[in-house]
């Protein structure tokens, strides 16, 4: 929580964690003890660390096309803690020291035997052999993560397509991406067997319909204007300009509502309040809108 990373809103907080546990409510975990967290972060990754904390990035919750995109990503992450791979991993990892010491001490006999080549033949075989057995625990992980997720991704109610999409296109179009792709890429190798496993669970899933809720665009455009690309003034100009092409009624509430976030950071009083209030007239009662209009209202008056 000290790190200049870590986003410490209200808004996604309370979110991330809604969504989080709409999955983790459907999931066979040995543990309910979760929490997820934003960080500010261009690339798109998300991952577990020990104690069921589960952070997400910014990039990944802006690039997700829809809401069960982003969930997939969640309850992939969900299923390594209730299949307790940081654990068992360790676990694994106990008896990686015994063979490393037997190891060393045949080649330190093989050495003072005057076989040089066979000591070093011991010692980076052996090597070798704990690097492909943390490599082959890895796949098998991954591999289980995706499965268990993907079914706790249908019992709570979100498209399985979800996942499998927004992994095929990482994998198809991570050039494009720049720095953003390659962090999900490297920590979660998606080999074309995993895709394609994917996609045969799917298609024995068949179709499911999942309507997106506002608050996941709306935390979209809060997430867009926190990781601040290119300043607060390119994304208030990226703004308007989507805003302006926007056709469905639900992105001109979120651009809209994110105008009114960003206009705050700019302290552009009198476009903070509009936009406010344009929001919560095409929104209704969302708590996310209306938090923000009371908010500016007591920050800037009738300004």
């Amino acid at each position: 929580r000290a790190d200049s990373s870590y986003l410490n809103d209200a808004e996604t907080l309370e979110y991330l964690n809604r969504l989080g546990y709409k999955l983790v409510s459907v999931s066979n975990t040995h543990t309910y003890n979760f929490f997820f967290y934003p960080l500010v972060d261009r690339s798109l990754n998300a991952f577990a660390i020990p104690g069921g904390f589960i952070a997400v990035h910014t990039g990944l919750i802006i690039a997700a096309q829809n809401e069960s995109e982003l969930a997939g990503v969640i309850a992939h992450e969900v299923g390594h803690v209730s299949q307790r791979h940081i654990a068992r991993m360790i676990d694994a990892q106990k008896g990686n020291a015994a063979i490393t010491l037997g190891s060393f001490l045949l080649a330190l006999l093989a050495a003072r035997a005057g076989s040089g080549q066979a000591a070093t033949a011991l010692a980076v075989g052996s090597q070798a052999a704990l690097i492909q057995s943390q490599l082959s625990y890895s796949r098998g992980a991954e591999r289980e993560a995706d499965r268990v997720g993907l079914s706790s991704l249908v019992k709570a109610g979100f498209d399985p397509k979800g996942m499998e999409n927004f992994f095929m296109r990482l994998q198809q179009n991570n050039r494009y991406y720049e720095a953003a792709a390659p962090a999900y890429l490297l920590t979660h190798p998606l080999t074309v067997e995993r895709i394609s496993d994917m996609e045969n669970r799917t298609r024995r899933l068949g179709s499911h319909t999942h309507h997106d809720s506002l608050d996941f665009v709306l935390i979209q455009q809060r997430a867009r204007q926190e990781t601040k690309y290119d300043g607060w003034l390119n994304v208030s100009k990226e703004m308007k300009q989507d805003l302006a092409n926007a056709k469905e009624r639900r992105q001109k509430i979120a651009l809209t509502y994110g105008l009114s976030v960003v206009s705050r950071k700019l302290n552009q009083k009198a476009d903070a309040i509009r936009y406010a209030n344009q929001a919560v007239s095409l929104g209704g009662n969302n708590a996310i809108l209306l938090k923000n209009q009371s908010e500016v209202l007591f920050l800037f008056g009738n300004a």
